[in-house]
């Protein structure tokens, strides 16, 4: 059997919605350490010592299990952004690959090189089919509600500099009662967890997405803002930047320093010009080559 390992249950998060679509388009389920109880645990490390079994670990968490399985360097390890200390990843990945079949990134810019031919590049692609509204001024952002992803101060951003359009925050996290109780009305919305069919019919009301997370990997959000001609507001960090180098967009710094001008901006454009870089977001669409996801992961399980 094989299995995914991650440490969330979320329905939001890079890994969350990873493995529910592996899940989907690979048949792998999964099985979440967060709140799984001492039976749970002895039921896992049966698994983890049956040599007969395949485990792809995600992230940093679940990956120091492969420890457990270090004599049988069959098991998959998949990071899905530079974390909080990025440099203490790049060393732990790289020591725990010595005992594992493959180590997996998302994105290229997670590390600025990799550090051995056990390190390969999947890229993330997008699983949602709706379409942006170019006759708008409002955004969506989906995603987990929490500090470490800048979802307090993208709320306080927004009420500050935008007044034309509403803030649509999709998602489950720490912060979501507190914000929901700092911004009981106005021109922020909050939703809570969502399946993608209902993100879908959000996105129809919107056209930006819009994230001011200073850290990501290879952000699975913003790809799938992307493939739906979402106008994304976000910040320039390595993983992003192409944003502006190759389709010209306004980033906002890190440091926010530029935070309010770059939201004024989007605020006051006529929807004429949100339709013209929309129409630039399609095209860079059309012209931008497939990532093979799944024969990718096909390729990587097989015997």
């Amino acid at each position: 059997m094989i299995y995914n390992v991650l440490y969330s249950n979320k329905k939001f998060g890079g890994a969350e919605i990873y493995v529910r679509k592996m899940q989907l388009e690979l048949g792998i389920s999964f099985i979440t350490l967060k709140h799984i109880g001492f039976l749970g645990w002895i039921k896992l490390l049966l698994k983890l010592i049956n040599p007969t079994n395949i485990f792809i670990f995600h992230d940093s968490r679940a990956s120091a299990l492969c420890l457990i399985r270090a004599l049988f360097h069959k098991d998959t390890l998949v990071l899905h952004g530079p974390g909080k200390h990025p440099k203490f990843n790049y060393r732990f990945f790289k020591f725990l690959s010595l005992f594992s079949k493959k180590v997996i990134l998302v994105n290229e810019f997670i590390f600025n090189k990799l550090p051995n031919k056990k390190f390969e590049i999947i890229e993330n692609e997008s699983c949602l089919f709706s379409q942006a509204s170019y006759d708008t001024h409002d955004a969506i952002y989906f995603g987990r509600i929490e500090e470490s992803k800048g979802v307090d101060k993208l709320c306080f951003a927004w009420g500050e500099a935008c007044t034309k359009g509403v803030l649509h925050i999709v998602g489950d996290g720490l912060l979501l009662e507190r914000l929901k109780n700092e911004y009981p009305e106005g021109n922020i919305k909050f939703y809570g967890s969502k399946t993608h069919q209902e993100i879908e019919k959000i996105i129809k009301l919107c056209a930006f997405y819009i994230s001011l997370s200073p850290r990501e990997g290879k952000s699975l959000s913003l790809q799938e803002a992307l493939s739906t001609g979402l106008i994304p507001i976000v910040s320039n960090i390595p993983s992003q930047s192409f944003l502006n180098s190759e389709l010209g967009l306004r980033l906002v710094e890190p440091n926010l320093v530029n935070c309010a001008d770059v939201l004024t901006f989007y605020n006051d454009i006529t929807h004429q010009h949100i339709n013209k870089i929309g129409e630039t977001i399609k095209e860079y669409n059309k012209q931008k080559p497939s990532s093979n996801w799944k024969e990718s992961w096909l390729k990587q399980i097989s015997p």
